[in-house]
């Protein structure tokens, strides 16, 4: 079907069905655009709008810092012994995206690690598996030390609390202050 005969606007419900396919599914824009009969640019802005409208409702009425005595009383047993502190558990994930066209971008998102662009972000899960932290997404580049001093995961650690994390986050110094 040619371009112009396409539709250009969808209810929102084809909106929020399209967005929920892409994430469940992970098929490719250009095919959601082609089985919703919109232009490709459509289908990204639909997409892009359902992402950020589901960031901003779901992240602050699901997510939540837990208090220390609900933490405490709830401990699992197998924590209980050697991380009766134990408060949280944090590491950074990496999502690949597609490879900016701003040469500035691109470079701020490209990851090493990962030979990709990417965004990074931190999550903490707390010792009975619910996520108490999630950040905003950083570029590729962006250290794991560098995300946790900026993303306000600190205000919410106390004097006392212990912070399961991997080797790859050398916290020591920032955490002390």
């Amino acid at each position: 079907m040619p371009l112009e005969d396409r539709r250009v606007k969808l209810n929102y419900f084809d909106q929020f069905f399209l967005t929920l396919m892409k994430l469940k599914l992970n098929v490719r824009l250009q095919d959601l655009a082609y089985r919703f009969e919109i232009a490709l640019s459509i289908a990204s802005k639909y997409f892009s709008f359902w992402i950020h409208s589901l960031f901003a409702c779901l992240v602050p009425a699901l997510i939540r810092w837990p208090k220390r005595e609900n933490l405490r009383t709830t401990l699992p047993l197998c924590f209980r012994d050697k991380f009766g502190k134990c408060n949280c558990i944090i590491d950074c994930f990496e999502i690949f995206i597609d490879r900016p066209i701003q040469l500035k971008e691109r470079a701020s998102t490209y990851s090493n690690y990962k030979s990709h662009n990417t965004v990074k972000y931190l999550i903490g899960i707390a010792p009975q598996g619910y996520i108490s932290f999630i950040s905003r997404g950083y570029g590729g580049r962006s250290s794991d030390k560098f995300i946790v001093q900026e993303s306000g995961f600190l205000e919410n650690v106390e004097f006392g609390d212990l912070v399961l994390a991997d080797r790859g986050f050398s916290m020591h110094e920032a955490v002390g202050l």
